[in-house]
C-alpha cells in the first residue's frame, strides 16, 4: 500500500515541474530516500516502480515534455481541454500500470537480477 502511495504521490506532483529532467532531480533522491524506509520492501523494485510512468506522466500538462507546448500552441488542443484531458489520461495510464505493469515488474524483476 505505501507504493502505491508513493506512485500516485510521484505522479501527481509530475504537475509542478516543466522538465522531466528537473523532476527527476528533484524527486528521485527524496522517493529513494523514502523507499528506504519502508519495512520489508525492495527499494529498488520500488524504485522501477516510480520511475516507469516518468514517460506517461508528461502528457498531463501542456509543458511537461517537449512535444505538449507543440499541441498546446498550435491550438489543436485549448487550455482548458489540454488540463482536463490530461487529468483523465493521466488516471487511465496510471490505473493501466497498476493493473498490468506492478505485475509484470514483480514477475520480471526477480528473473534479472
Amino acid at each position: 500500500m505505501a507504493t502505491l502511495g508513493m506512485l500516485f504521490a510521484f505522479c501527481v506532483l509530475r504537475y509542478f515541474f516543466a522538465s522531466g529532467t528537473a523532476y527527476v532531480t528533484a524527486m528521485v533522491g527524496l522517493f529513494a530516500t523514502l523507499a528506504l524506509q519502508i519495512p520489508g520492501a525492495d527499494a529498488s523494485q520500488i524504485m522501477i516502480i516510480l520511475l516507469l510512468p516518468m514517460g506517461i506522466m508528461g502528457i498531463l500538462t501542456p509543458y511537461g515534455t517537449g512535444h505538449s507546448p507543440v499541441w498546446f500552441a498550435s491550438g489543436y488542443v485549448k487550455g482548458p481541454e489540454f488540463w482536463k484531458l490530461g487529468a483523465i489520461f493521466g488516471i487511465i495510464y496510471l490505473v493501466v500500470f497498476i493493473v498490468v505493469g506492478i505485475p509484470w515488474i514483480e514477475f520480471i524483476l526477480p528473473k534479472l537480477i
